[in-house]
Parts: structure tokens; sequence; C-alpha cells
């Protein structure tokens, strides 16, 4: 009866050291956050117009996140440091297909 007691304890210290449930809705609070911005706008963008509605529609989103207690302020900022280099790598995945040089002077 003592070592059942025992086992029982220990399984309650042990779930209550690790606070499984809070990280698990922490976990779903973050993922519900990260649902709402819209990447894939921008990862499908074939052009340099579709690339900035996409970054609108996304910093749009961002200030809405901005508000909201869900998602800390550091992996805020950790977010958008990879939204810029998704930006910057889409564009200039954008641009090297066009001949620059070659561009009229209203269309550059």
């Amino acid at each position: 009866m003592l070592k059942g007691a025992d086992k029982t304890k220990l399984l309650l210290m042990f779930s209550h050291d690790l606070e499984l449930e809070k990280i698990l809705l922490m976990a779903q609070n973050y993922n519900k956050v990260l649902r709402e911005v819209p990447i894939n706008l921008l990862l499908q963008a074939s052009d340099l117009q579709m690339i900035n509605s996409a970054i609108i529609k996304n910093f749009e989103q961002l200030k809405i996140m901005k508000n909201q207690e869900q998602y800390p302020k550091t992996r805020q900022v950790q977010l958008i440091e990879a939204l810029c280099r998704d930006f910057t790598n889409q564009v200039l995945k954008v641009v090297s297909a066009r001949p620059i040089m070659e561009l009229d002077e209203n269309e550059y």
C-alpha cells in the first residue's frame, strides 16, 4: 500500500513540475497566432505588385498581433526578421528573372 502511495505521489510531483497543461495551452496559442499570418501570399507572389500587397497584408496582421499578449515580444521580433528574409528572397527571385538594364524607363 505504501509503494502505491509513493508512486502516485511521484507521478503527481512529476506532472506538477513539468506543468504540461500550461505548456500545451501556450503552444496552442502560438499556433493560432501564427496561422493568421498570410505568408503564403508572399511565397506565391510572382511579380512586384503581388509582393507589395503581400507585404501590406503581412504587416497589417503584425499590427494586430502587436496588441495581443498571447505571443511574446521576443518571438514577434524573430518572426519579423524571418518575414523580412522571406521578403528579400522573394524580391530577389522576381527581380533577378528580369533583365533590369533592358527595361523601359517608365517600367523601371
